[in-house]
Parts: C-alpha cells; structure tokens; sequence
C-alpha cells in the first residue's frame, strides 16, 4: 500500500483537488475561512457544505491512495493525528501521510473525518486560548517585553518572560499541553494573518494578534522544533497606546541629555540627508525612532513602512508591510515597493523600518536622500563608528553617496537604573571597574570614576521595585527601578565627510569622534559655568526658560558623544550602577 501513497507537495494541494469538481477557487476559500477565523476543511463542509466530512476523507482516499478510516476509540489525539492501541494511526489530510511514518515507520496510517479533531474543540481552544491570554496579561502586569516559549524535546515546554533585557523561567506545560495551546493561538493569529497555516510546523512564520482589552498587539514569531508538531514562539509585546511625544523631554525620559536630545531633534528640519538608527535587537531603537520622527512639524509629508507599525503616530502616514495570495501568486509589499510608491506621494521625510540587504533598496534609500528627502531607517550595527563600513561593504552604498547624503548616526543600549528609594550609595572601588574587555578608546575614563560615589542596587530590593513571579509568588527582581538609553551619535561634519571619501575604517571613525565627543565635553563645561551665574541672577522660573534656552543654542554647536561619555554621565548622576554600565559596553 506503501507505494501506491502519494505525498502532496504541500498543504493546500489537497483542497485544490477536491474543490475542482464544485468549481471553487483555493484563493476564495482561504479569504473567506481566513476572515472567519475557522480551519478551511470547516469552511468547506460546515459554511459552504460543499462535502461533509466523510465525503472529504473518502475523496482524499481515493485520490491519495491512503486507506479510509471511521474508526474511533483513540488514545491519543494532537492537532494532526489520532493514534490507536493497536498501533494505527489515523490522519486528517494526506499531507500528514510522511510526516506520521516518519514519527511511527511500522504504523498503518489511515485518513479519518476531520470531526474526530473537533470534538470539544471550541471550549478547548476558548480554553487554551484564555490560558495563553492569562499569561500575556501577567506578563504586561510586571512590564515584560517578550514571552518565550521554548520546546525541549520529548520532555515539556517552559515559558520565560523577558523582564528589564533578562530571561527568566515562569511556567512549564507538558507537550500535549503545549499542543493544543499552539493550536489554539494560531487559529486566533488567522484572524489577522491570512496566509497563516495553523497546521504547518516545519517553516518558520511570523503572525500577529490584537488585544483591544489590554491594548495591545502582539507580534508572533514561530520557528520550528525538534519536537513533531511543535514550534517555539516568541511573543513581542507592542503597545497600540498612540505615541503622542510633545518636545524634548520625551527624549530625556528615554534617557537623552537635554543638549543631546535637541542636537537629535535638529534633523527633523533638515531638507534632505540620511539618518541612521542602530543597535541590536531589544535596545529601544523603535521607540526612539518613533519618538523622533513623532517631533516632526505636522507641516511636513512624513510616510513610513514598518514591519510591524509598533507606535501609532498622529504626524505620519504609516503602512504595515504586507504579504498576500492572489490568484495562486504570492504577493509581497515590502520595503522596496513602499519606498518607490512614497517617491509619487509628495513626501518630505520617508522612515524605512529596517535597512535590508537588497541592492534595489540600497539604491532607492540613496536616490530618495538625493532626490530632497529626509530619509530615516534603521540597522543591526553595535556602534556608529562601524556603520559607514557596513553599509559599504556588505549593504553596497558608495563612499561617494554615504560621504554626500550622511546626515546622522545614533547607536543605543539598554541598562537597568537603580531603584532611586532603595539603591545603596557608596564610593566605586577598583574590583567594581574592569574594563579589560572592552575596546572603546576612551575605557580609561571609567577608571577615573574610582573614588566617587556611585549607586548600586539593593539586592533586598523594596516595595517599589520589587517584581515577584505572578504564577509563583516568588521574587524575581529587586533594586531597579526600569532601564534607560546609553548612546553614542555621530553628526555629519565637513572632516567626517572628507574621512568617508578616504575610508571607512571604523578605528578612524572613532578617532573623530573622541574628538567631538572632548569638545561637547569643554563646551558644556563652559555652558555649566554661564548658568551657574545666571542661576544666581534669575527666579527659578526664569533660569528654567534661560537655561533651555542656552542648551538648545549649545546644540548645533555638538556633533558627537560616545558611549564611555553617556556611561560616565549616569554613573555620577547614580542614575546607574558602574558594573552594569560596564556589562552594557562590553
């Protein structure tokens, strides 16, 4: 029997087959079960009833050459397959044919009617679906980022919460647990991805879920396990709260100096040029590209592509990159596409949400920036002084158009702030300052730090820091109070871009850099003497005004900070603790 299966090429080649005979399109039961949110088999037989069940099973019996089944007393039951005591196994749709012998080679495998899959599943997946919401909802609770879940092979799925940039376990479901949890949520991820296969395991997909009752969006990432059937997810946690920034202070609540935010902000009026946002993933790139962007006069034409939109912006028109099936073809509006659409629609600042290596993007992202736009996007790239080197030599930018176009660079990190109630103040010893391993060229002025006060977090922590596991009770954080933005930037001066003409070399980058990161430094120390003065002369109100004032005016006069700097400035502001800021630069 064996040789006379055959094997479809993928998932939908089945329900191509048995729709010929009715004249009825794939692509029109996919869009319709899809806005239904229902399994398409569900759609054929219970909306259209195009076959029942058993007529389904029997037809892809005959056309697969898989014995049919009606058979029921099974003791065990996934998503895919049923499995009797005698050894057999039964499966929904001959896709599943090689998977199973796989799984059990000796097994006679048999197609059943999907019902046997159906029995109790709307309570079990309202079930498994509710279970899977209480876990988002403790998880936005205690302000995690990410939930994972993590398959082990032949042993249980453990769930880990992302909380202040660190992974920490919160839950375990046994396999069968898991199962009918991933079935449940990629049934609701359908509701808002179309071409979301809930059924397929081996390929990685990307899904996502609104939550209007905790505002939020979910962006679900599925790779494959070692486990059949099952795949591990990750859960980015988005806030559909508008972003609604009204001036500078939303760049220091991210933790931006005041001068260094307004000197940030100065690019919004610029008429054209490229500004690069970089770092790695989890950094805060997003937020404080969206802040940025979201401080943009309402006078100017700002168009965005973004995958997925995290923040809503009153001042911009975004748009989601989109994947769809048309008439059998795969359609895709992707970065690319965007960008050569927003080139008609009269824009002044264009935001691309992620710089990818593809040649035609490279050239439209130039091409725009030449052409009179602001164009903004972002990349992977751990500092600023190795940006320009990247983008020559694996994204394929020409010096002469990076030299020409550069406008700004902005790199950022995360570090947890010391809980300000509870955190230990005392003087940073020797042991507390090892930056052997860091290669900045500037490391040493972290070893002048020795001998001042610094703060560190109160292992104990106190009742407004402490965060305890919302499914144990047990303390999992204490002594920090949130996290905040180390950064370094790179403003495009005359000699930076005579460097870029020469070379990329990113130790030549950082040379200039030190430079304009020691002349912000003599600046503000000659500004911090003027106000001091004025803060004698004037009331308090008046010094605030004078004193935002005098910033904003130093700013155009600042091109460039380094991470050392924004590190050595929070320490002394015990904003952060020595050790941590030195695990950040590592």
């Amino acid at each position: 029997m064996v040789e006379q299966v055959k094997t479809p090429r993928d998932i939908t080649e089945p329900f191509k087959e048995l729709l010929k005979a009715k004249g009825v399109s794939w692509e029109q039961v996919e869009r319709e079960s899809s806005r239904m949110g229902v399994p398409p088999i569900k759609y054929i037989a219970e909306v259209k009833k195009l076959f029942d069940y058993d007529e389904i099973a029997k037809e892809w019996s005959r056309l697969y050459g898989i014995p049919y089944s009606d058979r029921a007393g099974w003791i065990e039951q996934t998503s895919t397959y049923v499995r009797y005591k005698d050894g057999s196994v039964g499966i929904w749709s001959p896709y599943f044919y090689r998977t199973v012998k796989e799984k059990f080679p000796d097994a006679k495998v048999y197609l059943v009617p999907y019902y046997f899959f159906e029995i109790k599943e709307d309570a079990e997946r309202a079930g498994w679906f509710g279970e899977f919401l209480e876990i988002v909802k403790s998880a936005k609770k205690i302000g995690v980022s990410d939930i994972h879940f993590e398959v082990k092979k032949d042993v249980a799925v453990v769930v880990k919460f992302r909380l202040m940039g660190e992974l920490r376990q919160v839950k375990e479901y046994s396999l069968e647990e898991y199962s009918k949890m991933q079935y449940a949520v990629k049934n609701e991820a359908k509701r808002y991805t179309a071409l979301l296969d809930a059924q397929e395991w081996r390929i990685r997909q990307d899904a996502r879920i609104e939550i209007p009752d905790l505002k939020l969006d979910l962006r679900l990432a599925f790779t494959p396990s070692l486990q059949d059937g099952l795949q591990n997810l990750v859960v980015r946690l988005l806030s559909k709260s508008p972003l609604r920034p009204k001036g500078v202070e939303d760049l220091e609540s991210l933790g931006y100096a005041r001068v260094d935010a307004y000197r940030l902000l100065s690019v919004n009026t610029a008429g054209s040029g490229l500004v690069v946002m970089s770092g790695a993933t989890g950094t805060g790139k997003s937020r404080t590209m969206n802040t940025i962007i979201g401080l943009i006069p309402e006078s100017r034409n700002v168009r965005t592509a973004e995958d997925p939109v995290e923040y809503v912006l009153s001042n911009a028109v975004q748009h989601q990159i989109n994947v769809f099936t048309k008439d059998e073809k795969q359609y895709v509006v992707g970065y690319l596409e965007y960008l050569l659409a927003f080139m008609r629609q009269d824009p002044d600042v264009i935001f691309i949400g992620e710089w990818r290596k593809m040649k035609e993007l490279t050239e439209g992202l130039i091409y725009a920036c030449e052409t009179g736009h602001l164009t903004m996007t972002t990349l992977h790239s751990s500092r600023v002084v190795n940006v320009a080197n990247l983008l020559v030599s694996q994204y394929g930018v020409k010096q002469t158009d990076l030299a020409n176009n550069l406008l700004l660079l902005i790199s950022q990190r995360l570090v947890k702030t010391v809980c300000p109630n509870c955190g230990i103040r005392r003087k940073i010893e020797e042991k507390d300052v090892d930056v052997r391993t860091l290669r900045f060229k500037d490391k040493e002025k972290l070893l002048e730090l020795v001998g001042k006060e610094g703060v560190f977090p109160n292992p104990d922590g106190c009742e407004k820091c402490r965060v305890y596991d919302p499914f144990t009770g047990k303390l999992v954080s204490a002594g920090y109070s949130g996290r905040t933005a180390i950064y370094e930037y790179l403003y495009a001066t005359e000699e930076l871009r005579r460097l870029l003409l020469e070379t990329t070399d990113s130790l030549k980058i950082e040379e200039l850099l030190l430079d304009l990161s020691k002349e912000r430094e003599r600046k503000l120390k000659e500004t911090k003497k003027l106000l001091s003065e004025l803060k004698e002369k004037l009331s308090k109100e008046e010094f605030e005004r004078e004193k935002d004032s005098v910033l904003k005016s130093l700013s155009i006069e600042i091109y460039g900070k380094t991470f050392v700097d924004t590190a050595v400035e929070k320490v002394l502001a015990q904003r952060v603790c020595i050790t941590d800021a030195i695990s950040k630069l590592e």
